[in-house]
């Protein structure tokens, strides 16, 4: 399962982000964290593994 734009994720340190872009070429993600007005990458392994980041909703 992949994350997919306009979803929303939280992270082992309580952090929420919204996925704004998936770039399944570069295997990263990149993501806003809640209330921030920057993005971060990230990679796309950490989505996949289901253990580091919680799906939370946004588009299904």
């Amino acid at each position: 399962h992949c994350p997919r734009p306009g979803q929303w994720y939280s992270t082992p340190e309580g952090y929420v982000l919204r996925i704004s872009l998936v770039d399944r070429e570069c295997q990263k993600v990149v993501c806003e964290p809640l209330g921030r007005n920057y993005r971060v990458n990230m990679p796309l392994i950490a989505f996949r593994s289901g253990k580091n980041m919680k799906h939370l909703g946004g588009a299904a």
